[in-house]
């Protein structure tokens, strides 16, 4: 939770666009990856990848990964839906 807004912050894949895009509609804080402020992070979306996996070795969290393959940018907006 962004203690700045008050909404959910999601860390999601760079190379993942039309997600980012669905869940800012549906008011969560997205971040990149790389940005994220890891202790207010409530989930993590991936796109799946190995090399995305790879940048992933030395994040330390507690929220959720979802991995995106296979899913559509609402599928997975529904999944963090579930987890709020």
């Amino acid at each position: 939770m962004s203690r700045a807004t008050g909404k959910p912050v999601v860390a999601v894949d760079e190379d993942l666009a039309p997600v980012r895009q669905e869940l800012e509609a549906q008011g969560f804080d997205v971040v990149g990856i790389g940005e994220a402020p890891w202790e207010q992070v409530s989930a993590v979306v991936v796109s799946g990848s190995a090399n995305n996996l790879a940048q992933m070795e030395d994040i330390h969290t507690k929220a959720p990964v979802i991995d995106a393959r296979g899913k559509t940018a609402q599928e997975i907006a529904r999944d963090l839906q579930e987890l709020r």
